[in-house]
Protein backbone atom coordinates (compact mmCIF):
# COMPACT_ATOMS: atom_id res chain seq x y z
CA UNK A 1 0.00 0.00 0.00
CA UNK A 2 1.29 3.48 -0.80
CA UNK A 3 -0.15 6.91 -0.15
CA UNK A 4 1.37 10.22 -1.27
CA UNK A 5 0.57 12.87 1.30
CA UNK A 6 1.75 16.05 2.94
CA UNK A 7 4.07 16.10 5.95
CA UNK A 8 4.63 19.10 8.15
CA UNK A 9 7.10 20.33 10.75
CA UNK A 10 6.12 22.00 13.98
CA UNK A 11 9.06 24.07 15.24
CA UNK A 12 11.30 21.66 13.34
CA UNK A 13 10.47 18.95 15.88
CA UNK A 14 7.48 17.07 14.52
CA UNK A 15 6.73 15.65 11.11
CA UNK A 16 3.04 15.29 10.31
CA UNK A 17 2.01 12.75 7.69
CA UNK A 18 -1.48 12.85 6.26
CA UNK A 19 -2.67 9.40 5.29
CA UNK A 20 -5.30 10.64 2.88
CA UNK A 21 -5.76 13.43 0.35
CA UNK A 22 -8.48 14.54 -2.01
CA UNK A 23 -9.30 11.67 -4.36
CA UNK A 24 -7.40 9.05 -2.34
CA UNK A 25 -9.21 6.77 0.06
CA UNK A 26 -7.19 5.02 2.74
CA UNK A 27 -8.23 1.46 3.33
CA UNK A 28 -9.58 0.25 6.64
CA UNK A 29 -6.59 -2.10 6.86
CA UNK A 30 -4.12 0.77 6.45
CA UNK A 31 -5.82 2.84 9.14
CA UNK A 32 -5.90 -0.19 11.48
CA UNK A 33 -2.16 -0.74 10.97
CA UNK A 34 -1.48 2.89 11.90
CA UNK A 35 -3.67 2.61 14.99
CA UNK A 36 -1.88 -0.56 16.14
CA UNK A 37 1.68 0.66 15.48
CA UNK A 38 3.89 3.12 17.30
CA UNK A 39 7.14 3.06 15.32
CA UNK A 40 8.26 3.15 11.72
CA UNK A 41 11.16 3.99 9.43
CA UNK A 42 11.45 7.62 8.34
CA UNK A 43 13.36 7.79 5.04
CA UNK A 44 14.91 11.03 3.85
CA UNK A 45 17.45 12.08 1.22
CA UNK A 46 20.95 12.11 2.73
CA UNK A 47 22.71 15.47 2.75
CA UNK A 48 25.96 13.84 3.88
CA UNK A 49 26.03 11.35 0.97
CA UNK A 50 24.07 12.98 -1.85
CA UNK A 51 21.88 10.65 -3.85
CA UNK A 52 21.53 8.03 -1.09
CA UNK A 53 18.49 7.38 1.09
CA UNK A 54 18.77 7.74 4.86
CA UNK A 55 16.48 5.64 7.07
CA UNK A 56 15.81 6.18 10.77
CA UNK A 57 13.62 4.23 13.17
CA UNK A 58 11.24 6.75 14.73
CA UNK A 59 8.26 6.62 17.10
CA UNK A 60 4.95 8.04 15.92
CA UNK A 61 1.39 8.51 17.10
CA UNK A 62 -1.83 9.63 15.47
CA UNK A 63 -3.39 13.02 16.11
CA UNK A 64 -7.13 13.61 16.41
CA UNK A 65 -7.47 13.79 12.62
CA UNK A 66 -5.71 10.46 12.07
CA UNK A 67 -2.41 11.97 10.87
CA UNK A 68 0.80 10.22 11.89
CA UNK A 69 2.96 12.56 14.00
CA UNK A 70 6.70 11.83 14.26
CA UNK A 71 8.72 13.63 16.94
CA UNK A 72 12.22 14.39 15.67
CA UNK A 73 15.08 16.42 17.13
CA UNK A 74 16.68 19.43 15.44
CA UNK A 75 20.03 17.70 16.11
CA UNK A 76 19.12 14.52 14.20
CA UNK A 77 20.50 13.86 10.73
CA UNK A 78 17.04 13.02 9.36
CA UNK A 79 15.82 16.47 10.45
CA UNK A 80 18.66 18.16 8.58
CA UNK A 81 17.92 15.98 5.56
CA UNK A 82 14.19 16.72 5.44
CA UNK A 83 14.79 20.45 5.93
CA UNK A 84 17.06 20.42 2.87
CA UNK A 85 14.79 18.17 0.77
CA UNK A 86 11.17 17.84 1.83
CA UNK A 87 10.58 14.48 0.09
CA UNK A 88 10.33 11.73 2.68
CA UNK A 89 8.40 8.60 3.59
CA UNK A 90 7.28 6.68 6.64
CA UNK A 91 7.29 2.87 6.48
CA UNK A 92 5.10 1.16 9.09
CA UNK A 93 5.32 -2.62 9.61
CA UNK A 94 2.75 -4.84 11.29
CA UNK A 95 3.68 -7.51 13.78
CA UNK A 96 4.41 -11.06 12.73
CA UNK A 97 7.09 -13.71 12.50
CA UNK A 98 7.44 -13.42 8.71
CA UNK A 99 8.19 -9.87 7.56
CA UNK A 100 7.32 -10.81 3.97
CA UNK A 101 3.69 -11.55 4.83
CA UNK A 102 3.22 -8.96 7.61
CA UNK A 103 1.09 -5.91 6.93
CA UNK A 104 3.04 -2.85 5.83
CA UNK A 105 2.32 0.68 4.68
CA UNK A 106 4.54 3.32 3.08
CA UNK A 107 3.35 6.91 3.30
CA UNK A 108 5.19 9.22 0.89
CA UNK A 109 5.17 12.87 1.87
CA UNK A 110 6.38 16.40 1.21
CA UNK A 111 7.44 18.06 4.46
CA UNK A 112 6.46 21.69 5.17
CA UNK A 113 7.14 24.04 8.07
CA UNK A 114 4.09 24.65 10.24
CA UNK A 115 3.43 27.73 12.36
Amino acid sequence: MQSKAKAQFVLGLRVKFSVSRVGVMVSVEARQLLLQSYQGVLSTHSQYMAGYPFGSVVPFCLDGDGHAIVLISDLAQHTKNVKADAHCSLLVLGEGDDVQVAARLTIMADAQLVD
